[in-house]
């Protein structure tokens, strides 16, 4: 065996992501952000960006798998890593706008990353008005939402100043573990990992009372979880089988200061206002299609990060989740938000999230091969229509190469087989914005959506 280990083995929810990828699945995180054309000409960006990496060290790395699938996959250094081949410069189609980038963005964040090599890519592209705009996707099984916004944040910097470009220490990849080294540590772990549970659940057993309260306060969690993840018994044109890697994207951006208005008022959450204007956005979205939408209720799925302060700046998947009713076939805004506070604040009592996240750690001794077929069949369950992840961002403004970021926009990778449409909201410098991601096929009118976000965010906010 090696002296060092020159690879990194994947956690097991980061291995799920692996196996939920299919070619008409992509598991890709998207960032599309629209930024002040500072001047700088590509090789420049090129060597900002390279001046980054040795802070994000998977984006060097590719994955390898354990020989007859013995273990998790491993993150190991690409020795033919070329940075051209991940940032990409390009243009749009006159008259080069908004639906030009978003057409161009669809078929980028649609298209499958190569798995033979680091899973991220990134295009700097031209845009009318001293504008350009970024466009990056990365592989969910390298980060969650949170370590998104964390790349970004690594990425670009604080001023406008344009970072000093030093020589860099070259970069020495260090080669992989051969097949036979890899599969005898694999094995090796294998064995090794049930003793590793037997002491932690022995650390448990040593104080009894402490352990009955947490298995009592898991199964009932757990129990919620999975109660209320039964799909809605109203028969919708949304959560319709994903037949094809082909997306449509729509955004919506709204001022942070008028959510939080909303939230003051009311007595609820930013997030709870996220998702009352989502509810409001696919009930606008139904009836303009000629469904009934009395009584509706729409389960959505609602990713919890579990990443600690001090685990900020670390990748990989620190997630679990709960469930939430949109009450769709409520016609009134303010009643809509209510329902949403009562759903949400009901979720955080039954603690369904930590019950999910304890289910995901006991995974971390399952076989891979497990871990494999679960993620499988995970993906098509017809739990829930859509999921909403919402993302805190930076406060303050970030700069690429010296041009001002405007504005962010977050894309999901959260389609399976039976979830067409996923909601992504992310906060950046006093601005709320909503990336929406749609199966091309069965949401031709995700822009109808957008507009009832945006009509439910004015009902909210006009004076009553």
């Amino acid at each position: 065996m090696s002296a060092v280990k020159n690879y990194e083995r994947l956690s097991v929810e980061d291995h799920l992501f692996v196996e939920l990828d299919a070619p008409r699945l992509p598991m890709t995180i998207a960032l599309l952000a629209i930024i002040e054309d500072s001047g700088a000409d590509f090789d420049e960006i090129l060597a900002t960006v390279e001046s980054r990496l040795d802070m994000v060290p998977r984006f060097r790395r590719k994955l390898m798998r354990v020989p007859f699938g013995q273990g998790r996959p491993v993150w190991v250094d690409d020795e033919n890593f070329d940075l051209r081949f991940h940032v990409r410069h390009s243009g749009l189609p006159r008259p080069g706008g908004r639906k030009e980038l978003l057409e161009m963005a669809s078929r980028v964040f649609s298209s499958p990353l190569d798995f033979s090599k680091p899973l991220w890519e990134m295009w700097i592209v031209d845009l009318p008005d001293n504008r350009k705009a970024l466009m990056q996707k990365t592989h969910h099984c390298l980060v969650d939402g949170i370590s998104a916004v964390d790349i970004v944040t690594v990425l670009f910097d604080r001023t406008a100043e344009r970072p000093a470009m030093g020589p860099q220490t070259e970069w020495e990849p260090q080669p992989p573990p051969s097949r036979a080294e890899l599969l005898r540590d694999s094995v090796a772990e294998n064995i090794t990992a049930p003793w590793q549970a037997a002491r932690k659940l022995w650390g448990v057993a040593r104080k009894p009372v402490e352990m009955v309260s947490k298995g009592v306060e898991t199964a009932r969690s757990v129990e919620s979880f999975l109660s209320s993840s039964v799909p809605s018994s109203a028969s919708t044109s949304l959560g319709q089988h994903v037949s094809a890697p082909h997306r449509r994207l729509d955004t919506v951006s709204t001022s942070l200061a008028e959510v939080k208005a909303i939230r003051s008022r009311s007595g609820a959450t930013v997030n709870d206002v996220v998702l009352a204007v989502t509810a409001g956005g696919i009930r606008h979205l139904l009836r303009s299609r000629g469904e009934d939408t009395t009584g509706l209720v729409v389960k959505s799925v609602i990713p919890v990060s579990t990443r600690s302060e001090d685990e900020h700046y670390t990748y990989g998947n620190m997630i679990a989740a709960m469930e939430a009713d949109l009450p769709v076939g409520e016609p009134d805004p303010w009643k809509r938000l209510e329902l949403v506070q009562n759903c949400t604040t009901e979720a955080k009592e039954t603690k369904q999230s930590s019950g999910v996240d304890f289910v995901a750690r006991i995974g971390t001794f399952a076989p891979a091969s497990l871990v494999a077929i679960a993620g499988r069949v995970a993906s098509a369950q017809p739990m829930y229509s859509l999921v909403i992840t919402n993302i805190p961002g930076p406060r303050e403004p970030l700069y690429f190469v010296g041009g001002e970021m405007l504005e962010a926009f977050f894309f999901g990778p959260n389609l399976i087989q039976t979830t067409d449409l996923a909601v992504a909201v992310v906060s950046y410098n006093g601005k709320l914005t909503f990336g929406l991601t749609a199966d091309r096929d069965n949401l031709p009118d995700v822009h109808v959506l957008a507009e009832g976000i945006e009509a439910s965010l004015k009902e909210l906010t006009r004076p009553g």
